[in-house]
């Protein structure tokens, strides 16, 4: 069992924080989140007025997040003392300033762990960008790829920019608010269109007293991701994209889909999925032999694995984000599989240490230092080489 810890316009003036400031509003005070990495004596927003404000909400654990700083840093090059932007986190200020220590990066990164700018600025999902003209005028709340270089530009020159809203579903219990249904539903198989304003999520209901093992749920999930999960949750990098140029637009769409097989059934929650999915939808998939290159796991410290936890469960739990992994009972192939699932090798990872052996194993890393997570394996007695193997791949077509 693997949990992951892994996507308005009033002019009006605003001075209370914990309202929440929509597009066209403006910030005429704010105080500033906690800043690790500049000397400035600046404590509020409104102390910056004159300079483009660019507010990047992220979280060390976000792929996305960590993928738009070298944009965002460039901007914040280009532009000097005409913008500044605030990479604003709400996790702890130790991890982030263990980041900031390992970066080298003209933005301001603020620790924000009561969720004071969240509250102004309400998201779900992130990375949120939030973009703030020279008069204190909120101009776009949207991500950071829409924001451009001449985007700076056009607000510099108090130019009208018209950039695609990112306004997220704040709904405390979307499965409760999209997915309800009676007890007494036996089966049921529903497409529908994506819910806009909320994440990809997945749901299976392992533990339901009415639906366990019967029945999954995807919010906002692409056909890839559904096919991924009914062919035995195959890895992004395990995926071939062979379709052709009509279908690729099906591809790239969202949907919410709910399958509950009858009681009895159990067993074959997943192929039922199969078999629904190429029933209803023109993309079809399956699983095919290729060579393909991997990266190998192997021990390279015996003396070191024989130190480790032994373990006498066979539940194979293990909790993952993108810095940490906490295991109970598990094999090395877990750690290959957290290892790819959780993209932290850009290619396919196999277990090829041979121990059958069950362990109790947690560790920690920063993924942004260079050669940390080598580091780290090696601690434990492992490493991974680059090969190539034979791997099932699931083709789209």
């Amino acid at each position: 069992m693997k949990k992951i810890i892994l996507p308005l316009f009033c002019i009006l003036s605003l001075t209370v924080a914990n309202a929440q400031i929509k597009v066209g509003q403006f910030v005429d005070s704010l105080p500033l989140p906690k800043l690790l990495n500049t000397e400035s004596k600046i404590n509020n927003l409104s102390q910056l007025r004159g300079k483009v404000i660019l507010l990047d909400f992220w979280a060390t654990w976000c792929s996305p997040c960590i993928a738009a700083m070298p944009h965002l840093d460039k901007l914040q090059k280009t532009y000097g003392g005409k913008l500044q932007v605030i990479a604003i986190s709400s996790q702890n200020e130790k991890r982030i300033q263990s980041f900031v220590d390992n970066q080298s990066s003209d933005l301001w990164f603020g620790s924000d762990s009561l969720d004071f700018y969240r509250k102004a600025f309400p998201y779900s999902i992130i990375p949120h960008s939030v973009l703030i003209d020279i008069t204190g005028k909120v101009v776009a709340i949207t991500t950071p790829e829409n924001i451009t270089a001449q985007i700076i530009a056009d607000v510099l020159a108090e130019k009208t920019i018209d950039l695609p809203l990112k306004e997220d579903n704040m709904d405390k219990d979307s499965w409760m608010s999209y997915f309800k249904v009676p007890d007494t539903v036996k089966e049921l198989f529903i497409i529908q269109p994506e819910l806009k304003g909320l994440p990809v999520m997945t749901k299976q209901y392992k533990n339901d007293p009415i639906y366990k093992n019967r029945r999954i749920s995807f919010l906002n999930a692409s056909l890839a991701l559904a096919y991924r999960i009914a062919y035995g949750d195959v890895p992004y990098g395990r995926t071939k994209d062979s379709t052709s140029l009509e279908k690729r637009a099906e591809m790239a769409k969202q949907y919410c889909i709910d399958l509950i097989v009858p009681k009895g059934q159990e067993d074959k929650l997943m192929h039922t999925l199969q078999i629904h999915l190429k029933e209803k939808m023109d993309v079809q998939a399956d699983i095919e032999k290729q060579l393909k290159p991997v990266y190998v796991l192997t021990i390279a410290d015996k003396k070191k694995i024989g130190s480790l936890e032994k373990s006498k469960s066979v539940d194979e739990n293990f909790d993952g984000s993108g810095e940490n992994f906490s295991g109970k009972g598990i094999r090395f192939k877990q750690i290959a599989q957290y290892l790819e699932e959780f993209g932290l090798l850009d290619l396919p990872v196999i277990d090829e240490t041979n121990d059958t052996n069950r362990y109790n194993i947690s560790f920690s890393f920063m993924p942004e230092k260079k050669g940390d997570l080598k580091k780290t394996l090696g601690d434990l007695g492992l490493t991974f080489k680059r090969e190539q193997r034979k791997i099932d791949v699931l083709v789209f077509r």
